[in-house]
């Protein structure tokens, strides 16, 4: 369904060298999930039933894996549709709200098998195993999502919301994150460790006998709140690393990705300022923040290289599709 509705993006292999003037592609949540979508609370499981359904591009379990910059663009796509689901999918939370506070109906042995396995099994339990996993998919799949939908809501809602999400999920998403970490690879250069106790995540890089050390701590009602970020003894000029923490920091607040795709973006950028990779000169940046990519699209007066999206942008903001620089035309 969501493949047949977006052909041209899936299949769009267009090299990251190459520039179009014209507008891209945008993906779209398929109009029978968003048709659906009922117009009053009366069918209150309707809404996160389609949740999951429309969610469902953004796991990696699918048939086809979007790419970064396609999570970007669909994550956009789906964002009003979510927040209206997010609401609808409060209401089949396991808690007794009549309560103050509100108290959990999930039995303490079985937090697990609420939030982190799928259960068909039809019983008089399935709708608050399934809501509760499917709040677990969500805060994991669009953390920067649910954070801003916690900062919009009323103020009113927002203790019983912060409660819901940290009673259980958000111990087990950071127990999650901190695994994938502990479990990637990062090669010779960058050793990763973990400390559960703390939620912290420590990098230390290291260039001949240098260390530079960087540590991510996640708060305990993450993803609500941002991670925690310090660096020490950078290895190389002080103004470019603190522009990759900085660019780090936005990626952890603003990207609906992991804490791994965001070390991962760091360490590229810090290898690619080790072997001298150009900047691009629109966002001042070596590593897209967005799709991970370097500045590969060159311009042929000037020589000097940007990255694709930072270019379509600049064309759609000024309405020219000349070089930034030089004002050569691209087309």
């Amino acid at each position: 369904m969501f493949k047949t509705e977006n052909p041209q993006v899936l299949d769009d292999d267009q090299e990251e060298t190459e520039i179009m003037v014209a507008n891209r592609s945008k993906l779209n949540l398929p109009v029978m999930i968003s048709k659906s979508y009922p117009s009053d609370h009366n069918h209150k499981h309707v809404g996160p039933l389609l949740l999951d359904l429309a969610i469902l591009p953004l796991e990696t379990t699918t048939e086809f894996v979007l790419n970064q910059e396609q999570r970007v663009v669909y994550c956009d796509a789906i964002d009003s549709f979510f927040k209206n689901a997010l609401n609808a999918l409060m209401l089949d939370q396991p808690f007794d709200f009549s309560q103050v506070p509100i108290v959990s109906k999930i039995p303490k042995s079985q937090e697990r098998e609420y939030y982190l396995k799928s259960d068909l099994t039809a019983s008089p339990l399935f709708f608050e195993k399934f809501a509760s996993r499917l709040l677990f998919k969500s805060i994991t799949l669009l953390p920067a999502a649910v954070r801003l939908f916690h900062k919009n809501i009323p103020n009113n809602f927002k203790p019983i919301f912060q409660e819901v999400v940290t009673k259980h999920a958000s111990k087990l998403l950071i127990e999650n994150e901190l695994n994938k970490v502990q479990n990637a690879e990062f090669g010779e250069r960058l050793k990763v460790r973990t400390v559960p106790v703390t939620g912290q995540i420590i990098s230390e890089y290291t260039v001949e006998d240098t260390k530079m050390k960087l540590t991510i701590e996640l708060p305990r009602d993450y993803p609500l709140s941002v991670p925690a970020m310090n660096l020490d003894k950078a290895i190389v000029k002080g103004d470019r690393a603190k522009k990759w923490l900085l660019q780090l920091n936005a990626y952890l607040f603003h990207q609906n990705g992991a804490i791994l795709e965001g070390i991962e973006m760091w360490k590229r950028n810090v290898d690619k300022g080790i072997e001298g990779a150009e900047d691009c000169t629109i966002c001042m940046m070596t590593v897209h923040q967005q799709t991970n990519q370097l500045p590969k699209v060159k311009c042929k007066q000037c020589k000097n290289r940007f990255h694709s999206n930072c270019l379509y942008k600049w064309f759609e903001s000024s309405n020219q599709s000349t070089c930034p620089l030089c004002r050569n035309n691209f087309t």
